[in-house]
């Protein structure tokens, strides 16, 4: 009888039958993306340890505490004292006595104001204020009337701008007329972020190699494509309400890019150290205390080639690097300091040649939750042979004050 299944004659290898072979797998699978959802993972951190403050507990809390909001639309208000200048709207020829003059922005002024015209330095004494026609009556070379001597009085031009250097009233006289500050009001709404992971059952009875197949497994990557989804909406996520195709609202909330639009830099090129200081002027143009600058790969690689190479300067520790146990920089300025870390979501956000930062105070940041995350378990038809469940939170942005943020990109491509 013949000899069956016979290899060729010669030592058997490696090679021979190697479908046979036991493969030498790792049994644990590797995460290619990692430091993903930065800011979203900051904010939350942020709202953990201001929801235990109010508590007067240290450290953190978690669940349903962060709940903040019992409202899908949350509403607040800025003020602003505003900026005590205005601009000559009609100009007036080089005349002495009492003067007429219009300005833009007649509610401002009072009976009793002295301004300084920023161009000639004449300083005028307002005597009484025109509501209907936006008029001022003046009194011109104010300080001219001693020994020290006043700038002259010289023509205003259109557009002359006019700064209050404050009051003046004489004895016994009756009080000024009242003013009244009125806030802004702004509003954004809270977004539903979901996502589903489900096995079957034959799927979890099998084996895998790092145990792929498993629910588990699948869930913990899914968490993270949830909270980079939630983290493309903050940044680059419009407000707006429809009614969704079941017939129910739909929502979705507001990013910084929307939330932020006076401290815009556009930059083409390139960045240098001095662009870097013009941007620095613009986001503490209205104080505070410091801010942090959310980047993407191309702006952190700018500010540490062109920035700070440059001029040989270093990144320090930033102290909230210890406060909220991640990795955070520090560069002073002049104008104020700059926590720096990077959010490889915004590399998927933006185009590879465009350099992205968003500079963020953000004491003046809220995530408000209407519902904090949860995985809810078994949302399948009861007649599904296997198991979906759901991640599902409801919460949305808070941007306080807009001016005191800024955004800057640079086109690389240019």
């Amino acid at each position: 009888m013949a000899l069956n299944n016979v290899t060729a004659r010669g030592s058997r290898n490696s090679d021979t039958g190697n479908s046979m072979i036991i493969r030498a797998m790792d049994p644990k699978v590797y995460q290619k993306r990692a430091n993903f959802a930065f800011f979203v993972t900051l904010l939350r951190l942020i709202q953990m340890r201001r929801t235990a403050a109010k508590e007067n507990k240290s450290g953190m809390v978690y669940g349903s505490k962060l709940q903040n909001v019992d409202n899908p639309k949350y509403e607040w208000s800025n003020i602003d004292l505003g900026t005590p200048t205005d601009t000559v709207t009609t100009g007036i020829a080089a005349s002495t006595g009492a003067t007429s003059l219009v300005v833009g922005n007649i509610s401002q002024w009072t009976a009793g104001d002295i301004f300084i015209n920023l161009t000639t330095k004449e300083r005028c004494l307002v005597t009484a204020v025109t509501t209907g026609t936006s008029t001022l009556t003046i009194t011109r070379q104010w300080g001219n009337s001693d020994d020290l001597a006043a700038p002259a009085v010289a023509v205003m031009t259109a557009g002359d701008i006019l700064a209050l250097v404050g009051n003046a009233f004489e004895e016994n006289a009756d009080a000024p007329s009242p003013m009244s500050f009125s806030p802004d009001e702004f509003f954004n709404y809270t977004q539903i972020f979901s996502r589903t992971t489900g096995s079957s059952g034959t799927n979890e009875a099998s084996k895998f190699y790092g145990d792929v197949n498993t629910l588990q497994f699948q869930k913990r990557e899914m968490w993270n494509l949830f909270l980079k989804m939630r983290s493309a909406a903050y940044f680059r996520g419009v407000r707006n309400k429809t009614t969704g195709t079941n017939g129910q609202p739909l929502r979705t909330t507001a990013g910084l890019e929307q939330l932020i639009t006076s401290n815009i830099s556009d930059l083409d090129g390139g960045m240098s150290y001095m662009d870097f200081i013009d941007f620095a002027e613009k986001v503490y143009g209205y104080g505070g205390e410091e801010k942090t600058m959310i980047c993407n790969s191309a702006m952190a690689t700018l500010i540490q080639k062109e920035v700070l190479e440059s001029k040989g300067l270093q990144l320090a520790i930033s102290p909230n690097a210890k406060v909220y146990g991640i990795k955070i920089d520090r560069l002073t300025t002049i104008h104020g300091d700059f926590d720096f870390a990077v959010d490889r979501t915004l590399n998927e956000l933006y185009p590879k040649t465009l350099a992205v930062g968003f500079a963020l105070e953000m004491e003046l940041i809220e995530e408000n939750v209407l519902r904090p995350d949860i995985w809810k378990e078994n949302v399948q038809e009861r007649k599904t042979d296997g198991r979906v469940d759901q991640a599902i939170g409801e919460c949305g942005l808070k941007l306080i004050n807009e001016e005191r943020h800024g955004i800057i990109t640079v086109d690389l491509s240019k």
